[in-house]
């Protein structure tokens, strides 16, 4: 939930989306649950666009506790979430 909710604070309108743009929104719990599924055994969340912000994330959770993490579209923004969170151990770049 914290990644998604970085991610969305951290999305800006692309496009036509600029006209539900409003910047000070918030990601609800039914924005999070709207893109919650379970999948093979897996954890998926895949968030696009939401009231004009350019998402575009997908974590995926496993049972053996790996999480893999993609945006599309976004730059860089998810390499400064683990400086927020303050976590131990950074998340790697996979290209």
């Amino acid at each position: 939930m914290v990644t998604a909710l970085l991610s969305f604070n951290d999305a800006r309108p692309r496009g036509y989306s600029e006209k539900e743009y409003i910047e000070r929104d918030e990601l609800t719990v039914a924005d999070f649950l709207s893109g919650l599924r379970f999948v093979r055994g897996e954890l998926h969340l895949d968030l696009d666009y939401l009231r004009g912000r350019c998402v575009k994330t997908a974590i995926r959770a496993r049972r053996d506790g790996t999480v893999t993490l993609e945006t599309r579209a976004r730059g860089d923004s998810a390499l400064h979430w683990p400086e927020r969170l303050k976590g131990k151990k950074p998340l790697e770049l996979v290209q």
